[in-house]
Parts: C-alpha cells; sequence; structure tokens
C-alpha cells in the first residue's frame, strides 16, 4: 500500500471550517493521525471559545453600574441644556426689561406756523425750477458748468 499523504494547512483551515473537499474528507475518514489531529484541534478551539465566553461575560452588578453612569451622564447633558434654556431665557427678560423700562425720550415742541406763512413757503417751493430735494445736485451741475465754461475760455486764449 502506497504511503498517504496527511492533510496540507489549506485542507486543515477547510476541515475547521467545514468546508472539506470530497478527496480530503475520504482521507481524513481513512486515516487515524488525521483524524486525532482533527480531535485535538477541535479540543483545542472548543476550549478557547469557551475561555473567551467567560471572559467576555460579565456580572449583573457590572451591568447596573454600566446603566447607572450612562443614565448620570445622560442627566449630566441635560441639565446643562437646561441651564443654557435659562439662562437664554433670563437675558431676554432683562433686555426686554431694559428695553420697555427706559423713559421715552421727550417729544419736539410742535411749530406753529401760521396759515400766511404756509401759503408764502408753499408759493416759494413752486416758484422754484428745482425742488429742494434736487437743491445739492442742482448747485453741483451749476458748478461743473462754470468750470467747464472756464476751461473752454481758458482753452479759447491760449490758441490766439
Amino acid at each position: 500500500m502506497p504511503e498517504q499523504k496527511h492533510l496540507s494547512a489549506e485542507s486543515w483551515a477547510a476541515v475547521l471550517s467545514s468546508e472539506l473537499g470530497a478527496a480530503s474528507q475520504g482521507h481524513l475518514e481513512g486515516c487515524e493521525t488525521c483524524r486525532a489531529e482533527e480531535q485535538a484541534l477541535k479540543s483545542v478551539l472548543d476550549g478557547a471559545r469557551e475561555s473567551l465566553s467567560a471572559a467576555a461575560e460579565r456580572s449583573e452588578v457590572f451591568w447596573i453600574r454600566q446603566r447607572a453612569e450612562i443614565n448620570a451622564r445622560i442627566r449630566e447633558q441635560q441639565a446643562g441644556r437646561h441651564r443654557l434654556v435659562w439662562a437664554t431665557a433670563v437675558g431676554f427678560v432683562a433686555l426686554a426689561a431694559s428695553l420697555l423700562l427706559r423713559p421715552a425720550p421727550p417729544l419736539p415742541a410742535p411749530v406753529t406756523v401760521s396759515d400766511q406763512e404756509l401759503l408764502m413757503q408753499v408759493e416759494s417751493s413752486l416758484s422754484r425750477e428745482v425742488p429742494d430735494a434736487l437743491a445739492p445736485s442742482d448747485l453741483i451741475t451749476q458748478e461743473l458748468a462754470e468750470a467747464s465754461q472756464k476751461n473752454s475760455n481758458a482753452g479759447k486764449g491760449e490758441r490766439k
């Protein structure tokens, strides 16, 4: 009988992941050495799984403390938000109070103009060529025209 080749590293990975091919499965069933190796590997993995599960398990006291810490942090954040809301509200109330309680500025004394004076002002406004609102622009236009005239007169004097 020819000497059998044992399973390769890839085949062992397939054995442990339950994806072993038919040829390798046949070898595993017929080879006592490989079956013993399989049992040894599976027992090591089972032991590692159990020890990891035990290390990951926490007591009920641990979880109670975790919940208490999380709840305390939530309450602190909510209290901080409430303080901010109250501080903002107090600030607005103080601002409103200062605006409402400030004394009103005195009203200017009413100007009394006789009907005769009012009619004279209206007549004066109507007789003007330029309304009062456009008086500054009219003044600038007049000054520009005068400056332009002076420049043209100066230019004519130089040509002669």
